[in-house]
């Protein structure tokens, strides 16, 4: 199965399936990490506007790098359960 991680607005679980989004026990994750990755998505839900993006272009990057960094830390946590699971970033810093 592939996964996706990309936030999207209200939701708490930003990891995707095939058909869409899967509830907070899928994939099966270690704790710490489970909870990592609800913290970046609150993160994306507190911190960013639908009409002005991030608050700095710092900010963007900050969350980016963590979304990179959990990308890889699920890749690893769920191998070889899954073939693989890709970060689409699709936030960016608006001028």
């Amino acid at each position: 199965m592939h996964y996706e991680l990309s936030n999207e607005y209200l939701v708490d679980w930003p990891i995707w399936g095939p058909t869409g989004g899967v509830n907070d026990s899928e994939p099966a994750l270690p704790s710490l990490l489970h909870t990592d990755v609800k913290a970046w998505a609150r993160n994306f839900n507190q911190g960013y506007s639908h009409q002005t993006g991030w608050s700095s272009a710092e900010v963007a990057a900050a969350h980016n790098r963590e979304g990179l960094r959990l990308e890889a830390a699920i890749r690893t946590a769920i191998w070889p359960d899954a073939h693989s699971v890709t970060l689409r970033y699709w936030e960016t810093q608006h001028d």
